[in-house]
Parts: structure tokens; sequence; C-alpha cells
């Protein structure tokens, strides 16, 4: 097994870990970016209609979409990366990677994984949006579905490529974990001149100030993405022709905070996220290639007596 199979293998059960500690903050980050009214709501008021009104456990919808797609995410973008990677540091002959050469990785990996997994993402915000495919004119129909339900819909209401909506600002994110990659490779970098070996809590807090970095310079188009992946309205201020448009509309009919709806939980979620996403995934490396060297250990030491 190859290194970039191993980290593409720890990268998606950390993923997956890091999802369901973090998912409900993910839920309220959505419907606060979705909402289009000028309702202005805390994180703490948010969670109190949610749970009044929706009852607690939809703070979990589609949370099944979500692990997939955190898995998947993670196992394509750490395969990608670690690729990229090895083939730069085999090229420049550098053991440690510059600014430059980690930003290079960092696209490479992200452009190939948003591509990939852009229908998964476009799917669980519908169902975590809670967005009602059926008929969005009557506030009653409003139901939770499933993902495979949610699929089917779209594919027979709206057609097979409305499944990568919101590829724009979704490519132009790529930024954000370039940024974040970026940021943790040469802060662990500057770490490590100091300090011989990082535990799991120089790992976690590495990994939240590299996401805190990513995600205040990129949540607009978060906004304008997720607002896009939505099935647009009839009306002309919820219906968005292209990312620009997007952009136009939000500012015009809700204002420059209408980009930045749900920072506060956003913020706290994603850099959660990242935090235990960066410390499970050094932790499941060390299992995953001791799981591998055993593996093989019998065949070398076969190969060795004969």
């Amino acid at each position: 097994m190859s290194n970039s199979v191993i980290h593409a293998v720890s990268g998606a059960l950390a993923g997956t870990c890091a999802t369901i500690v973090t998912y409900p903050l993910l839920t309220i980050t959505l419907r606060q970016a979705v909402t289009k009214n000028n309702e202005k709501k805390s994180l703490y008021e948010t969670v109190k209609q949610i749970v009044k009104d929706k009852k607690f456990l939809d703070l979990y919808s589609g949370l099944s979409s979500s692990i997939f797609g955190g898995a998947v995410t993670n196992g394509v973008y750490f395969f990608w990366y670690e690729l990229s990677k090895s083939n730069i540091k085999n090229c420049t002959k550098h053991e440690t990677m510059s600014t430059l050469e980690s930003i290079l990785a960092s696209t490479c990996a992200g452009t190939a994984t948003t591509v990939t997994t852009h229908p998964i993402w476009l799917i669980n915000t519908r169902c975590a949006a809670k967005v009602s495919l059926a008929n969005e004119a009557d506030p009653s129909s409003v139901k939770s579905i499933g993902a495979i339900e949610t699929l089917k819909r779209i594919i027979k209401e709206e057609g097979f490529f409305s499944l990568w909506n919101g590829i724009i600002p979704a490519l132009i994110l790529v930024s954000n974990p370039v940024i974040q990659y970026t940021t943790f490779e040469q802060l662990k970098n500057l770490l490590l001149k100091k300090k011989e070996k990082l535990g799991a809590l120089d790992i976690f807090i590495l990994g939240a100030i590299a996401k805190l970095c990513a995600t205040v310079s990129t949540y607009p188009y978060t906004v304008v993405k997720s607002r896009m992946q939505l099935r647009q309205g009839t009306d002309e201020t919820s219906k968005y022709n292209s990312t620009f448009d997007a952009f136009n509309k939000i500012i015009k009919n809700e204002g420059p905070y209408g980009l930045y709806k749900g920072i506060q939980s956003k913020i706290f979620q994603s850099v959660l996220a990242a935090a235990f996403l960066f410390m499970f995934k050094d932790k499941f490396y060390q299992y995953v290639l001791n799981i591998v060297m055993l593996k093989h250990r019998p065949q070398k030491v076969q190969t060795l007596a004969n």
C-alpha cells in the first residue's frame, strides 16, 4: 500500500470522526447562510429556535450524506495532497516544502477533490437546510427527506448536471484549503525547529489556527455557494444567474452582512472540525501504517529466510 493511500484512508477515517463531532454546528451554519430575510439571530437564538420548533434531532438532518461526503472528500483530498507533495519533493529534492510548493500541492488536491465530490455536498446542503424540493411555495410541504430521495428528485426535476450547481464559487473556495494547508505546513515547520516531535495538542492547535485563517478569508464565497446549491426560487431576488449575480443580489437585498450570515457558528464549527481532523488524522495515520507494516512483516521475514 502506497503512502498516499495510507494518508487517504487515515484522512477518510478522521473526516468521519470530525464530522460526527461537529455536525450540529454545520447544520446551524447552513441554515443561517441560506436565510434570505434580514432577521439577525445569534448562535444561541438559532439553536433555541431549532430545538423548540424542529426538535433537537433535526440538527442531524443530512448526517448520513455528510459522513459519506466527509469521508470521501478527506480521503480524496489527502490522497492527491500527499501524492502532489511527494512529486514536488522528488522534483525539488527539498525535505520540507516552501510556501509556494505548499500552495501548488494544495491547489492540485483541492481542484481534484472539489470536482469529484461537489454533488455530494450539494445534496447535503439541501438535506441540512431542509428545503422541500416538492413544493417550495407551500411551507407545510417542507419536510426532511433522505440523501437518496433528494438525489432522485434533483435529477428528475432539474437534470443531472444541476448536481454541479454552484461549482464556480466552490472552485474559487479551493483557496480555502490552500490557505489552510499552506498555513498548517508552514506553522508545523516552524514548530518542528523548536520541538523534536509534535503531540496531539500541537496538531490540534495548528489545525485550528490554519482553519481560522482560511474561513475568515473565504466565507462570503461559502454563503454564495450554499445559496446557489439550493433550488432556485421564482422571484428575481432569490434567483441567481451567476456567482457575480449572487453577490450583487445578496448585497443589494440584504446588505454586506448578508455575505457573512452564520459566520460565528461557521468559525466555531470549521475551526473545531479542522482541529479534530488534523488530530484524528495524525493518530489514524500511525494506526494504519502499523497495520500495513504488521501485515507485510511476515512476508519480509519469509523472504529473508529463503
